[in-house]
């Protein structure tokens, strides 16, 4: 039987046809294969790091570093503002005035 298209015998492309489809299906099904693996392993590795970057730093620690934090900056305001800190109740700085 004769291709129209080509004009080729499609008898005699066949089997080159088969063997480059089935090239192609292999290569298809092991990048399925090595994404599937990937996936399954990525979601594992995570999992693994997770309690350890949870053991360094848990939520309490991490709140009570930003709580100091802020403080510091607290203070360092209220020394750069009397006013506000005599406003605040703070006893230090009540002789002096803002810039």
């Amino acid at each position: 039987m004769m291709c129209r298209a080509s004009g080729l015998n499609e008898t005699a492309l066949a089997p080159n046809v088969r063997g480059i489809f089935m090239q192609r299906f292999s290569l298809g099904v092991s990048r399925l294969v090595i994404v599937a693996l990937l996936a399954v392993a990525a979601p594992v590795s995570i999992a693994a790091a997770e309690p350890a970057r949870a053991l360094a730093a848990s939520p309490a620690t991490e709140r009570a570093r930003l709580t100091t934090f802020l403080d510091g900056e607290f203070e360092q305001a209220l020394l750069l503002q009397p006013e506000r800190a005599t406003r605040l109740g703070r006893k230090e700085g009540m002789d002096r005035l803002d810039d």
